[in-house]
């Protein structure tokens, strides 16, 4: 697979033989090396091969290095992908600048470290790759993911389970939530790449799937499973209905939120008691809900700019301690459990006006990308990632991690839906002025969708 870098020509006819295939060569040997970087960083691969010895931190940190360095390389894509989609830059700054604030300055500061460089690496790809080769190199991303969750499982009896999870697989995730997220979206998005290929290739990813699916049953996730569910079937009503992609991507859209509204009812009167029953799982969703009415307060406390970037889980500090004791939780948590209230937590109103920005200007680059390209079916993993992206972090929080895949995953398609709205606008706008008689070089950036 070789790398379709966006906005330029794909006409390679007038280049030599031996220097089309040397670029070739170049271009999927960067894509590999994104790759083993992707899994080690967003990973516990290190730590299921290392342990949690003191040589984990610094090779960790050692590995952010060569991301900021394909960033460098490509450093024309990065700096296309900060201004695509600004408030996803914003967001990133402000996490940075909340070590001013911080109640642990020197946390914040270490913490935001990774976070820079995982975004920025992310930011950057998004934007080097068309759209058609950001949905194979993701479906090739999940494909090494799951390969390495596989070996891993095999081979070290610490993958297979830990307490109190022992029946449960976690592969090289530290939780069994996290290989549930990991198998969740390598359905979508490597069965979105067997549409985009054929062949061989198709075959692979196809298998992939397949293995994926597995990794889901065995993960016991019920949060991933439902999910996955709800994304295979919005997904096949995509490919059966490409006329109509704009509508259902409103559809999908409404009934994402629609879905999280009807729950919040079901829980609240105790309609959802059978279900969860039928599901084996409690009614407070595994203390989740209990851990939401305990750190509410807190929030309201600094409302505006919260506590600063990873500042607020100290297991020490007395506000963790009392949330800890309270006898409807009993466990001392190191999350919330909520995107929207760990960001509040992280970076306050102003960040989560920030991250709703984001999501904005993610579905009206589709709905604008739709209307130049109607049909795009290459659209609808983005639109189901994105979707997928904000229910899972109804019950778990992904939002601003720093070492986190679904984090640096979203980047990737935001900062690719972001270029491509932007292209389509550039293209209209180029149009009106042929018809007003003005002259301007169109830039498209939808080469390879």
């Amino acid at each position: 697979m070789s790398m379709e870098l966006d906005g330029q020509n794909p006409s390679w006819s007038h280049e030599r033989p031996n220097r089309n295939t040397v670029k070739i060569i170049g271009e999927t040997t960067v894509l590999a090396l994104c790759i083993i970087l992707f899994i080690v960083v967003a990973t516990d691969v290190l730590q299921r091969l290392l342990g949690a010895g003191g040589a984990l931190g610094p090779i960790k940190l050692l590995s952010l290095v060569p991301m900021l360095l394909v960033a460098f390389q490509y450093q024309r894509h990065f700096f296309a992908g900060v201004f695509a989609a600004p408030e996803l830059s914003l967001l990133l700054a402000l996490s940075v600048l909340s070590a001013s604030w911080s109640l642990d300055t020197f946390n914040t500061i270490e913490r935001s470290l990774p976070l820079v460089a995982t975004t920025v690496f992310s930011m950057t790809i998004g934007s080097m790759l068309s759209l058609r080769g950001l949905v194979i190199f993701l479906g090739t991303l999940c494909l090494a993911m799951i390969l390495t969750n596989f070996a891993a499982i095999a081979t070290l009896a610490d993958a297979r389970g830990a307490p109190p999870w022992e029946n449960t697989w976690r592969g090289v995730h530290n939780h069994k939530n996290g290989l549930g997220g990991a198998a969740m979206i390598g359905v979508m998005l490597m069965a979105s790449a067997a549409a985009a290929t054929q062949g061989r290739l198709r075959l692979v990813f196809g298998i992939g799937v397949v293995l994926s699916l597995i990794l889901l049953v065995a993960s016991e996730s019920r949060t991933s499973q439902i999910i996955t569910i709800l994304a295979v079937i919005s997904m096949t009503i995509a490919f059966s209905f490409r006329r109509y992609l704009t509508l259902w991507t409103i559809l999908v859209v409404l009934l994402a939120v629609s879905f999280v509204l009807v729950s919040y009812v079901m829980l609240a009167t105790g309609l959802s008691d059978p279900i969860f029953e039928l599901l084996e799982r409690k009614t407070t969703l595994s203390g989740r809900i209990p851990l939401w009415q305990l750190v509410w307060p807190s929030v309201l406390d600094r409302p505006w700019l919260g506590y600063g970037y990873v500042s607020f889980w100290d297991p020490e500090a007395r506000r963790v301690v009392e949330i800890a004791r309270d006898p409807t939780l009993r466990f001392t948590p190191f999350y919330s459990h909520n995107g929207l209230i760990e960001t509040l937590l992280n970076v306050g109103v102003v960040g989560v006006l920030l991250f709703v920005g984001v999501v904005i200007r993610i579905f009206a680059s589709v709905v604008s990308t739709l209307q130049r390209t109607p049909g795009n079916i290459l659209i609808v993993p983005f639109v189901v990632y994105a979707v997928t992206f904000l229910l899972y972090n109804v019950t778990e929080s992904s939002i601003l991690s720093r070492d986190n895949f679904m984090w640096m995953i979203f980047v990737m398609v935001a900062t690719k839906l972001s270029r491509a709205g932007r292209a389509v606008r550039r293209e209209a706008a180029f149009h009106r002025g042929q018809r007003r008689g003005e002259i301007r070089a169109p830039n498209s950036e939808l080469w390879g969708s």
